[in-house]
């Protein structure tokens, strides 16, 4: 039954029998290695488990510049098969699960890397399910690598990630609307527009990235969760204001997600909207719409990056020097950026993002990874979330004063 579950997700992608395109990548020179290690046995194969969005198939170009890149390792070390795997982001199907049910099984069903979101990571590293890469891998350091990026690779101050790409939501909006870009609050509601952002999501992540970029604290002095209601104040009187002028409708409540969001602003529900880059990247018109950072005060703009990572299994000593020297090449920032570009994420180093190629989509890359911020940890994030739903929800499904549901917010909190 365990090996049934383990296994009933794969989808099974050969990078030696994946048909795709001839990638325009270069050859990314190879980490040496030492001669200890060049004496071990080389492993006849290695197996990699990747998200959705990492498969490397033929239907998108992401998928075949990653069939290529893994086609080319295969080439410069004859004899050796990658095979990789897709399987849900979570869920009993999912990549921590299902990790979970091989391991528990037999190790012959192991992965020997795993692509992990950064609370995946969390979980496995506790588990004892990926091994430390201290010895293995570069640590990631400023300033090539953005500090969005860098919690990503540790859990509790030891290195376990090494971060690959990040999801960042962006406002995307009609340009044939607006007279110029609605960088500030002040943009948005001084235009006769709508504006729509996912108000219903259970775990408030748009009002979470507002709160942080007027400098809002999570922790108090004890290190516990925390609100600060004057700062939650400001947010909601925005959401008021925004009601008042007509910009923000009450239909907001019923949208959940930003792809919702998105989908209503490419149906002309609306002028602008909250939408995530990966999605506006790869299906927008570019003659129609546009995009810039969410929208802040001072108009400077804010983002929060969900970071993936790749994240080793295998404890073979035989087969780890190989697979650092492959995560290694998959690092490589002229095939870095090209990857992150095809799949609509922020590439985790400057020199990554230097790869994009040049036009509208890295302009605003590059302004977003001077605003973007870390997404919170996932246990923090699952406490405030819901506090701030109720936040919101009571000022504009409930006709709630922003400073009274600011106040029962951050109380709720203290409480818990």
């Amino acid at each position: 039954l365990i090996l049934a579950v383990a296994l009933s997700s794969c989808v099974n992608a050969s990078a030696t029998t994946t048909p795709g395109l001839p990638t325009t990548v270069s050859s990314s020179p190879v980490p040496t290695i030492s001669a200890t290690e060049a004496s071990r046995p080389a492993p006849r194969s290695l197996t990699l488990w990747v998200a959705p969005s990492f498969a490397p198939d033929s239907e998108s170009p992401a998928g075949v510049l990653l069939t290529e890149r893994l086609r080319a390792f295969e080439q410069i070390h004859p004899g050796l098969s990658i095979k990789v795997r897709v399987k849900s982001t979570d869920g009993p199907a999912g990549l921590l699960e299902t990790l979970i049910a091989a391991n528990a099984a037999a190790s012959a069903l192991l992965p020997d890397a795993i692509t992990f979101s950064t609370s995946n990571l969390e979980d496995a590293a506790s588990k004892d399910l990926i091994i430390g890469l201290d010895d293995v891998l570069p640590i990631p350091e400023a300033p090539d690598w953005y500090e969005f990026s860098l919690p990503a690779a540790r859990v509790s101050g030891n290195f376990f990630g090494y971060p690959i790409a990040s999801e960042v939501e962006i406002l995307a909006y009609r340009s044939d609307l607006y007279t110029s870009p609605p960088r500030s609050w002040e943009d948005l509601i001084g235009e006769p527009r709508s504006f729509l952002f996912p108000a219903g999501d259970p775990l408030a992540t748009f009002t979470l990235t507002q709160y942080l970029s007027l400098d809002g604290f999570l922790l108090n002095s004890d290190e516990d969760p925390a609100l600060n209601p004057a700062v939650l104040s400001d947010v909601l009187s925005i959401y008021n204001a925004a009601l008042s002028a007509q910009i923000l409708p009450f239909s907001v409540r019923q949208i959940s997600s930003t792809e919702q969001s998105w989908s209503a602003l490419q149906d002309n529900s609306s002028a602008s909207a909250v939408a995530p880059l990966s999605s506006y990247m790869l299906n927008h018109d570019p003659e129609k719409f546009s995009a810039v950072p969410l929208p802040t005060q001072d108009g400077k703009g804010v983002g929060l990056a969900s970071t993936w990572s790749w994240a080793i299994v295998t404890q073979d000593a035989e087969r780890i020097p190989i697979l650092a020297e492959l995560l290694a090449w998959l690092s490589a920032p002229d095939f870095l950026g090209l990857w992150t570009h095809s799949l609509g994420m922020l590439p985790p180093t400057s020199t990554s993002l230097a790869a994009w190629p040049e036009g509208d989509n890295a302009a605003l890359a590059s302004s977003l990874v001077t605003v973007t911020q870390p997404m919170p940890s996932s246990s923090l994030h699952l406490t405030i979330g819901p506090v701030l739903y109720d936040a919101v929800e009571a000022v504009i499904g409930g006709g709630e004063a922003p400073t009274t549901a600011a106040q029962a917010a951050a109380e709720a909190l203290s409480n818990r």
